[in-house]
């Protein structure tokens, strides 16, 4: 008899996530130097030109710094914290994984705030966590009822609870005060802050910002902000024994010597994220203007991608990329008449507004 997983792992499902498929793209005979990928929510204008250079550096016949101390360093002092305070990991997904193998068993439950990132739940079900779970709705706007969020909190228990702020892939912000006293009024509760997205908040501020609280913790994923995605890199910050759980089940060397020689270089390049964000808030401010004007259902977007109703993804996902467009199809998230656009360079954001008149046109 074949040796079997064990039985709860049944329940957990493979994720879908952004990013242009080669097997799919080679399936529908097109060259991936011809797509423009807006599926993916990452700095369109790549990452600072000092992370090359520091690459060029990194020896990698040596290991890494096992805990990735020296950028650990760096990253507190960008926040005024103590570095115990923090853990970096191989991107933030990674540090999902960890906090459900140290915080979460059969006999807890995980509150999920959705629609949201599908790496909470499978994390969660990994971990052979119950999943309960509040979902924002279309008709109001994807915005989140924090009191109903409260009501359900207080009448589960969870051991832990799941946000994303601001949410992938709504792009609503929720107001940290509002997050903050969710975690003060439940303190046997540890609510999990996912600010993937939170540097592309032009009016907002982190959690980090609010002090360390013993039942908070707050992930960053500088994937996003530097254009780091094939090197991995996001961290936590929160109270010492949070931090000290995640470092228990960390496997060794998981954040490699470039990412950690990356992600240091990216830290000194304040210019570059500044003109960077500046260039996707005009990006999206086009978008949503031009594709309203178009006909679309566009939903406020406080992030660097944007939420649009569009009756079924699944047939606009083929005719976009049958145009050298790829889009995210929401239906992974339980949503399935929405795309998710990430903002691209405008020129960029030119070629999709044309695909989506087109599509609408009937052209």
């Amino acid at each position: 008899m074949a040796v079997k997983a064990n039985e709860h792992l049944s329940r957990v499902k493979p994720v879908v996530h952004g990013a242009v498929s080669l097997e799919e793209l080679s399936s529908l005979g097109v060259s991936g130097g011809k797509v423009l990928d807006f599926s993916v929510s990452t700095n369109p204008f790549g990452p600072p030109p000092g992370v090359l250079e520091a690459l060029k550096c990194v020896n990698i016949s040596l290991y890494p710094d096992r805990s990735a101390a020296p950028l650990r360093r760096l990253i507190a002092e960008r926040h005024g914290i103590p570095v115990d305070n923090l853990w970096v990991g191989n991107g933030t997904s990674e540090l999902i994984l960890l906090l459900a193998f140290a915080y979460l068993t059969a006999d807890d439950i995980s509150y999920i705030v959705g629609p949201t990132y599908g790496e909470y739940e499978r994390a969660s079900r990994i971990a052979g966590a119950e999943i309960k779970s509040y979902t924002a709705s279309a008709h109001d706007g994807f915005i989140v009822d924090i009191d109903a969020v409260a009501e359900q909190i207080g009448a589960l228990g969870p051991r832990v609870t799941f946000i994303c702020n601001p949410n992938n892939p709504t792009s609503q912000y929720i107001d940290v005060g509002q997050l903050v006293s969710l975690a003060d009024r439940f303190s046997d509760t540890l609510f999990v802050i996912d600010e993937a997205y939170i540097s592309f908040v032009a009016v907002g501020e982190s959690c980090i910002g609010r002090g360390i609280r013993d039942n908070l913790l707050v992930l960053h994923s500088m994937t996003k902000d530097y254009a780091l995605s094939g090197l991995r890199l996001g961290y936590a910050v929160g109270s010492q024994d949070v931090i000290e759980g995640l470092s228990k089940v960390a496997p060794p060397w998981s954040v490699n010597a470039m990412a950690q020689a990356a992600g240091a270089a990216a830290l000194e390049d304040t210019e570059h994220m500044m003109s960077s964000l500046k260039g996707v808030a005009e990006a999206r401010e086009y978008l949503c203007s031009s594709l309203s004007m178009a006909g679309y259902k566009v939903y406020p977007s406080a992030a660097n991608f944007v939420l649009i109703e569009v009756g079924d993804a699944s047939k606009m996902v083929p005719m976009l990329m049958s145009r050298g467009i790829c889009i995210r199809d929401c239906s992974s998230f339980g949503i399935p008449q929405f795309i998710r656009i990430g903002v691209r360079t405008l020129p960029e954001c030119r070629r999709l507004v044309v695909a989506m008149k087109e599509v609408m046109a009937g052209q």
